[in-house]
């Protein structure tokens, strides 16, 4: 709901990233996330599937962009 920068501030997950920049909009699409690491890695994670099982909430490191786009339905 508040896109851009936001302090980091020790072990910080996808899910904690979102939900300190006050959570996903209505029209987000929760199950492609995807995270851009500055060496060019991209990664997909899946809201629901992240929420099951910890390993999907993959770590945030500095410098890395997470991109929720508008949900097509």
């Amino acid at each position: 709901k508040q896109p851009g920068r936001l302090p980091y501030v020790g072990e910080l997950t996808v899910l904690r990233a979102i939900g300190s920049a006050g959570g996903f909009t209505d029209f987000a699409n929760r199950k492609k996330i995807e995270i851009r690491r500055p060496n060019g890695g991209k990664f997909l994670v899946n809201y629901y599937k992240a929420l099951d099982e910890s390993k999907q909430d993959l770590p945030i490191y500095p410098n890395d962009y997470i991109v929720v786009r508008r949900s097509s339905f």
